[in-house]
C-alpha cells in the first residue's frame, strides 16, 4: 500500500530549537505496552481543564522529566533534591510508557525498522518505491466513544526525500485516511488533493514534537475530529468529518526517504 506525497516545498526557516539531552526511558516492571484511551468515553465535567491543557507538557519539560515531580509535590523544581527522596518509587519514575508501538504491515516489513525498549521508534530503511511515502501504523485502536492523545517526535528525516505524513487511517491501511504533511502542514483526505493550511504554511523539523488528539466521542455530531499542536503551540482542528460508523482506526505515519525516523513519546 502506498500513499501519494506532496512535493516538498521549502518554507521560511524558523529559529532552530537547541537539542536538549533526553533521559533514557526505562520500561515499567508491570506496565502494559498496549495503548488505551487517555480518558473514559464519557464527556468531561463542565469547568474541568481540556484534555490537551491537562496532559500536554512543554518540550523542555518533556526532556527534563521535571513536570511530573512538580505536579506531585506542588513545589518548584528548586526543592527537588529534598522532595524526591520522600516520594514513592512510582512517583519518581520520569514518565510512563508510550501509548502504542509501531507495527509494519506484512508486505512492507522490509521497508521499516522498529526499535526502542517499547517499539516506539520507526525508521524507514528500504527503497521499494521512490515515488511514494509508505505507511506504518501504531497498535492503538481508535474506537467510537473514545478520546485519544499521543505525541510524535521527528527524530530524523532524509535530506533528499523529507516527506513525512502523520494522521490516522482505517485498520489494515484501509480508508478513511486523514493525513497532514510536515513540510507545510497541508492536509489530505483519502485520495483527495493536498489543501493548504488555512493559517499559512507551518514547517515541522527535526526535534519538533507533534501532539495529536482524536475525539471519537460524537457528543454533538456523529463524526470524529482530529487536531494537532506543534511543540508548545495551541491545538488546531484539521479534520471534523471522520466517519465513526466505519470501524476502528489506527495512528499512522508515512515516510519517504531512507533513514527517516519518528518516535512516539511517553505520555
Amino acid at each position: 500500500t502506498t500513499l501519494r506525497f506532496e512535493q516538498y516545498r521549502p518554507v521560511e526557516q524558523r529559529q532552530e530549537i537547541p537539542d536538549v539531552p533526553r533521559q533514557v526511558q526505562q520500561p515499567w516492571p508491570d506496565a502494559r505496552v498496549e495503548g488505551r484511551p487517555v480518558v473514559p468515553a464519557q464527556a468531561s465535567q463542565q469547568g474541568s481543564l481540556s484534555l490537551s491543557a491537562a496532559t500536554r507538557i512543554s518540550r523542555k519539560e518533556a526532556d527534563s522529566g521535571e513536570s511530573h515531580v512538580r505536579r506531585v509535590t506542588g513545589e518548584s523544581t528548586s526543592t527537588l533534591p529534598t522532595q524526591v527522596a520522600t516520594l514513592p518509587a512510582s512517583s519518581r519514575r520520569p514518565k510512563g510508557l508510550p501509548p502504542f508501538y509501531w507495527v509494519p504491515s506484512v508486505d512492507l516489513i522490509t521497508e521499516f525498522e522498529v526499535s526502542g525498549a517499547c517499539g516506539e521508534l520507526a525508521m524507514k530503511t528500504g527503497s521499494k518505491d521512490v515515488g511514494s511515502a509508505l505507511p506504518i501504523a501504531g497498535s492503538l485502536r481508535l474506537e467510537r466513544g473514545g478520546l485519544y492523545l499521543w505525541t510524535l517526535q521527528v527524530v530524523r528525516h532524509c535530506d533528499d526525500r523529507p516527506q513525512i505524513h502523520f494522521g490516522i487511517q482505517g485498520l489494515g491501511h484501509a480508508r478513511p485516511w486523514r493525513l497532514v504533511n510536515i513540510s507545510r502542514c497541508s492536509r489530505s483526505r483519502d485520495d483527495g488533493p493536498w489543501l493548504s493550511r488555512p493559517g499559512g504554511d507551518l514547517s515541522i523539523t527535526e526535534g519538533d514534537y507533534i501532539h495529536c488528539e482524536v475525539d471519537f466521542r460524537g457528543l454533538t455530531v456523529p463524526l470524529g475530529r482530529f487536531s494537532f499542536a506543534l511543540n508548545d503551540g495551541p491545538f488546531e482542528v484539521v479534520f471534523e468529518d471522520i466517519p465513526l460508523a466505519g470501524g476502528a482506526m489506527n495512528p499512522v505515519v508515512a515516510m519517504g526517504g531512507d533513514g527517516t525516523m519518528v518516535r512516539v513519546c511517553a505520555t
